[in-house]
């Protein structure tokens, strides 16, 4: 009976360890993040307000001799950035990185040649304007989260970019004739 009893204190106590163990792991890995956020919402991080507007794959950019032809697919993410922060410096957009659910992480591509509007790669944005653009990132079609940042790197959001294929009603005169 005491022998019963040791053991269920001990488990009891262990169990209790491992959640503050895990606890404590999980904040530190969640330490901030300022939320979670859907294409088309406003996310504030710091002095910056992102928007992702659309995503697209691409199997090229670019035309001709100029074509770039990616490892996997091209993913271009139209965003735009506001500066709301009332300083009189400028704020740097830090890189954006795309996470998968397996948690890898990719970085987006240093160079956006042929890739219209392209957001630039060392970007500021002045204080109380805005600066809109696209990305790119040459990574496999699946579903991902777009890593948006402050300045400092130290606050951060998640934009759900989900992997959908959307299937285009046919016009009514390729509708199958019935016979």
């Amino acid at each position: 009976m005491l022998v019963n009893r040791w053991l269920v204190c001990t488990n009891a106590a262990l169990l209790a360890v491992s959640l503050a163990f895990l606890g404590g792991c999980q904040s530190n890995a969640l330490k901030g993040l300022v939320g979670n956020f859907k294409i088309g919402e406003r996310a504030q991080v710091g002095p910056l307000i992102y928007n992702v507007y659309e995503m697209q794959y691409m199997v090229n950019i670019g035309e001709g001799a100029d074509t770039r032809v990616p490892n996997n697919r091209f993913l271009v993410v139209h965003v735009s950035v506001v500066n709301s922060g009332g300083a009189s410096a400028d704020q740097s957009i830090p890189t954006f990185t795309l996470i998968d659910d397996a948690g890898t992480v990719y970085t987006e591509l240093d160079n956006g040649a042929g890739v219209q509007q392209w957001l630039g790669f060392a970007r500021k944005v002045r204080p109380a304007e805005s600066t809109s653009g696209n990305i790119v990132f040459d990574v496999a079609p699946k579903h991902y989260k777009l890593r948006i940042a402050d300045e400092t790197d130290e606050h951060y959001g998640l934009v759900d970019l989900p992997l959908t294929y959307g299937t285009p009603t046919p016009p009514p005169d390729a509708a199958p004739n019935p016979r």
